[in-house]
């Protein structure tokens, strides 16, 4: 009989307990919501889309985080990122695997439009690099296989560079501008960029 309510007691206890855990959870999950990654990219799903409602892997690097970086070239933006890996054999080329694939099996994308193939190559690939780092608004890595989206050339994922756009709101006239810098004392080269931009909500030069 003292073992039956041995039983019995245990069983009520884990109850109160995991009821317990879970209005926790439920007190917590409003808060939660603050901290959603706002970035937002689309090559995961082909339309715009916050990284934190993509069930895919999905990394995105942002301007701010190139224009720290300021990179030789763009494949050096991804040195770091989870799943992604830089070949670099020279110091204007550079070739990005995903999860241990290359060449052929990594689809590079500008702005949509293919860079590679399935007939380039199946050796690394150094197109990635011909991209000016400096000119890119993000870089979106989609890891693991894409096929279904892209095709058989993206079964190790997706590299998209997105160039930057001028973007100007409203009816009035404004304009920006930049300078970029960037020296490498190994490689003793220098690298300078001007960028201009003028226009408003319809139209807009740069």
């Amino acid at each position: 009989m003292s073992l039956y309510r041995l039983y019995v007691g245990s069983f009520a206890v884990s109850f109160v307990w995991l009821a317990g855990l879970a209005a926790a959870q439920d007190a917590e999950a409003p808060g939660s919501e603050g901290r959603r990654i706002e970035e937002v990219q689309v090559t995961a799903t082909r339309q715009a889309k916050s990284v934190a409602e993509v069930a895919a892997g999905v990394t995105v690097v942002g301007a701010d985080q190139l224009e720290a970086a300021a990179p030789q070239v763009t494949p050096e933006a991804l040195k770091g990122q989870t799943g992604a890996w830089v070949q670099q054999t020279t110091p204007g080329q550079a070739s990005v695997f995903l999860r241990g694939l290359k060449g052929s099996e990594v689809l590079h994308l500008v702005d949509g439009m293919r860079l590679n193939n399935a007939f380039f190559r199946n050796a690394p690939s150094q197109y990635l690099a011909l991209v000016d780092g400096q000119m890119l608004e993000r870089v979106e890595v989609l890891r693991g296989p894409a096929s279904a989206l892209y095709g058989s050339d993206a079964m190790g994922g997706v590299v998209q560079v997105l160039s930057a756009m001028p973007r100007f709101d409203g009816d009035d006239f404004s304009r920006r501008a930049r300078v970029l810098g960037r020296y490498s004392s190994a490689h003793d080269a220098s690298l300078t960029r001007a960028e201009f931009a003028a226009g408003k909500s319809n139209f807009g030069i740069g």
